[in-house]
């Protein structure tokens, strides 16, 4: 009798911190939706400041979900002069914000495949270096068609943007991610990077060290491989080239000691 009198004294189970601190980030997610909901001229400074505190307050969760909510209704209507564009890109000065943008891309294109990738970005305004992240952050979405545009975007920007990681200083949390990224997508095997590719996302890992140096020493093995399958395949091609021309052994030996020499 006694065990069931002191089993029924036994404290109750209680929300741990954490989940209550979950219910309250869903809370102020919610007040942020309704925040931008009916944004406007008149209004907008005022929902800025408290949209601003929130995020301060409750942290990066938040502004992840504010950009995915602003780019649900941006990607609708593509309209450069929006007042949610205005908000969204007033963040993109901050260390942390185009990681969480990326983030919100990532879920805006899992829920909706047929985003038009260039125009959203171009409604936007960003710049190359933002595009490539972005782009390189969604190499792992399951859909072809954002893969598809996401690899085209890179391809086109990726020069811009080696100049630009070459000659500006970003913050060391933004290239670490870039760099996990491009990790992933080739561990992943949805990505196959080229010599030149692995040439500069090698010296960015050199320029911004992580803890340890398994990236430098992973990638320097990586582009010595891609070199040497890039030389081989060359050769194989050469072979093939001196075949069709009829070419005489001697002369192809001749023509091969060439190729060599000035490749």
């Amino acid at each position: 009798m006694s065990s069931d009198f002191s089993s029924n004294l036994s404290p109750k189970p209680t929300a741990t911190s954490g989940t209550l601190q979950n219910r309250l980030i869903r809370i102020v997610k919610a007040q942020t939706s309704l925040l931008v909901t009916d944004l406007n001229i008149n209004n907008f400074i005022e929902r800025s400041t408290e949209i601003n505190t929130l995020i301060k307050v409750y942290g990066e969760d938040i502004r992840k979900h504010l950009f995915y909510y602003l780019l649900v209704d941006i990607s609708r209507d593509l309209k450069s002069n929006s007042l949610q564009v205005t908000l969204l890109t007033s963040h993109l000065s901050l260390d942390q914000s185009l990681i969480s943008l990326c983030h919100a891309f990532g879920l805006l294109c899992t829920h909706n495949t047929s985003i038009d990738l260039d125009a959203l970005f171009a409604c936007l305004g960003l710049d190359y270096f933002s595009k490539t992240v972005i782009s390189v952050s969604l190499f792992r979405n399951a859909n072809r068609q954002i893969y598809n545009q996401a690899m085209t975007i890179f391809r086109t920007d990726s020069t811009r943007t080696k100049d630009i990681l070459t000659n500006t200083t970003i913050p060391s949390s933004l290239a670490l991610y870039f760099i996990d990224c491009f990790a992933i997508a080739i561990n992943d095997k949805v990505y196959e990077p080229t010599s030149k590719d692995l040439e500069w996302i090698l010296t960015l890992a050199k320029r911004y060290p992580s803890v340890n140096d398994t990236y430098i020493n992973v990638f320097q093995a990586m582009l010595l491989e891609s070199i040497q399958k890039e030389e081989v395949n060359y050769l194989r091609n050469t072979l093939m080239m001196c075949k069709s021309q009829s070419l005489s052994a001697e002369d192809t030996a001749r023509f091969i000691e060439h190729l060599v020499e000035t490749h």
